[in-house]
């Protein structure tokens, strides 16, 4: 006969506790971001309605926070498809920087 161990039947419930604590901690850290992600956007959304200057180079710095992600997977494997599109993000990125160098200077008030 099969004794069980009692310790053994912690080690369960301790493992699901963690299992559980870990997702939850998981979700509340994602729920965080889709915050944080959608409120940055909407700062952005309202500064270009209201046609505010720090808005397009919120916009520039926004358009260029993706570059250090899609080098990333690029590094990790090489398709046109990244490169691609890497190459068209730093395009973008670029020109917008450009414009708005051009109109108004880096130090333009409003």
């Amino acid at each position: 006969m099969a004794t069980r161990n009692p310790l053994q039947a912690e080690r369960g419930l301790q493992k699901a506790l963690v299992a559980r604590v870990t997702g939850r901690i998981a979700l509340a850290v994602l729920a965080m971001g889709a915050i944080a992600y959608s409120t940055a956007r909407f700062i952005e959304a309202y500064g270009l309605w209201r046609e505010r200057r720090w808005a397009e180079w919120f916009a520039v710095v926004a358009g260029g926070l993706y570059i250090p992600i899609e080098l990333y997977e690029l590094v990790r494997r090489v398709t046109w498809i990244r490169f691609g599109l890497l190459a068209i993000n730093v395009a973008i990125v670029v020109y917008l920087a450009r414009v708005l160098w051009r109109t108004r200077g880096p130090a333009a008030h409003e």
